[in-house]
């Protein structure tokens, strides 16, 4: 029966995910209840209490704050008018939008996009990790010297994940590369350049801590297929701005802070809406994180 009822939430949180995956893709329209129950392969009459007993909040609050944290990175990271980031992120008026933002923020869009933080803000007051290890008091040759960006475009071609909830949690991220590299090496699911990665869906400066998601992946063979918690995809070819870290987590997030406060504004580009990527070097390694050796990406497309 434990093994039934393992393998049954595995299935359900797997059927949820790809609600949430065409929720994360379609910001800019407000969610059809039926339709994602319909994409999740539940009854619309039961979809809203399985999201809400999975997700741990319903499925239009769930909509709501994905759609606001959308707005927050074009707040940071982009010149939009409020006007166009309040349709990009499905509010019909820019009073709307606004109204939306300082409830859940407590502060204005306009007033955010002057100070790019949330250091007053209920969730820095619940969640008050310091995400703002940044070099301000080092130049950008200095920096650029060190994190030297390149452009690529990357395919990854078929991939398999776990996402992990409140991942910043009980290693949480570091158990799913674990049962990743697990599954890998029990099926014979690698290819000759297959490569671990993580994915962090979102920001925790903005997201509340025990919602905040992680995606373990592994580029696998075309043989291999989804099971349990692990789904299997085709992963979307996009261009990503690189840099490579040698160190520890601070570097990383030195090398982060870098890329979106001094390298982007300067770069002729606009982050995509996706999150970042992290890709490990050595796949032997990606069990040790004592020490990263990794390829820091941002999926990013030319302005204009």
């Amino acid at each position: 029966m434990e093994n039934n009822s393992s393998s049954t939430k595995s299935d359900y949180r797997n059927r949820i995910n790809k609600a949430i995956d065409f929720m994360q893709a379609n910001l800019h329209a407000p969610p059809s209840l039926d339709g994602l129950a319909e994409i999740a392969g539940f009854s619309p009459y039961h979809f809203h209490r399985i999201f809400k007993g999975i997700v741990g909040e319903s499925v239009i609050a769930h909509a709501n704050r994905l759609r606001l944290e959308k707005a927050v990175r074009m707040l940071k990271h982009t010149d939009l008018k409020l006007s166009k980031i309040a349709s990009e992120s499905g509010y019909e008026s820019s009073s709307s939008f606004s109204r939306a933002f300082s409830e859940s923020y407590g502060l204005s869009p306009r007033e955010f996009r002057r100070s790019k933080t949330f250091k007053d803000s209920k969730i820095r007051q619940v969640f008050p990790i310091d995400m703002e290890y940044i070099a301000s008091d080092k130049g950008f040759d200095e920096l650029i010297t060190k994190f030297p960006v390149a452009i690529k475009n990357i395919d990854f071609g078929r991939v398999a994940y776990i996402r992990s909830w409140n991942s910043y949690s009980d290693d949480r991220c570091l158990k799913a590369f674990g049962r990743l590299k697990n599954w890998a090496d029990e099926n014979g699911n690698y290819r000759k350049d297959s490569c671990f990665f993580g994915m962090s869906l979102d920001d925790p400066e903005v997201t509340p801590k025990e919602q905040c998601r992680y995606e373990s992946c592994l580029t696998v063979s075309e043989a291999a297929s989804s099971a349990g918690e692990i789904e299997v995809i085709q992963f979307p070819k996009m261009q990503l701005a690189t840099t490579r870290i040698f160190g520890d987590l601070n570097l990383c997030t030195e090398a982060y802070a870098f890329l979106f406060s001094s390298w982007l504004p300067r770069s002729g580009y606009d982050p995509e809406h996706c999150p970042a990527i992290e890709i490990f070097l050595d796949r032997q390694k990606v069990l040790d994180w004592s020490h990263f050796s990794l390829e820091l990406g941002i999926p990013v497309k030319r302005k204009g």
